[in-house]
């Protein structure tokens, strides 16, 4: 057994898992999901705090100067195959900037406000609507289930995220999105020590 799985089983051992994981740094966690895959240690990455998932999505999610849709795909999968009370939790404490830009790298929004009667989006063709407030097309048809699978969850029981993502979605700026998420990482990872 090499020594990143004895040290995830360790963990589970340990009579208080969470204060285990909660112990060690989020570079340490990274290192085993990085070693061992994050569909085989995401019940270790659900013991996270707050403070040490957003680091190790830092870690997981970008290249270069922007987030890999592949990889952040992946993660909301998992996100979303977990308990939704967890799913809920996590989605409401990440940054906003990184949904919103998978959500412009994936989907267009129109519409958005209040009185939608009259709008020339209500011309255009649209694949979906959750509220008739907001109208969807998909642009990216490979993921278009996951993200649905997110927004409708949302739609439900957050509705002001859901609405905030929406507005978002709709009218901010790519590079703006990817300069502020970029800035939050690296203070996140220069704080860690990781860069």
């Amino acid at each position: 057994m090499s020594d990143v799985k004895k040290k995830l089983a360790a963990i589970f051992n340990d009579p208080t898992p969470e204060s285990a994981v909660q112990a060690l740094s989020a570079g340490e966690i990274y290192a085993i999901i990085e070693e061992i895959g994050i569909e085989n240690t995401f019940d270790l990455y659900q013991l996270t705090s707050i403070e040490q998932a957003r680091v190790i999505l830092d870690l997981a999610l970008w290249e270069e100067w922007t987030i890999s849709v592949d990889e952040t795909i992946k993660w909301l999968e998992l996100i979303l195959s977990a308990d939704s009370e967890y799913a809920l939790w996590l989605l409401s404490q990440i940054d906003q900037e990184l949904l919103i830009l998978l959500l412009k790298k994936t989907l267009t929004v129109g519409g958005g406000v209040a009185d939608i009667i009259g709008s020339e989006d209500l011309n255009d063709d649209w694949d979906h609507t959750f509220d008739e407030v907001f109208f969807l097309r998909i642009d990216d048809e490979e993921h278009s289930d996951l993200i649905m699978k997110m927004l409708e969850l949302l739609h439900n029981e957050n509705h002001r995220l859901y609405r905030s993502l929406m507005l978002g979605a709709e009218s901010e700026l790519v590079s703006e999105l990817e300069e502020t998420a970029y800035h939050f990482r690296i203070a996140r990872l220069e704080d860690e020590g990781l860069l």
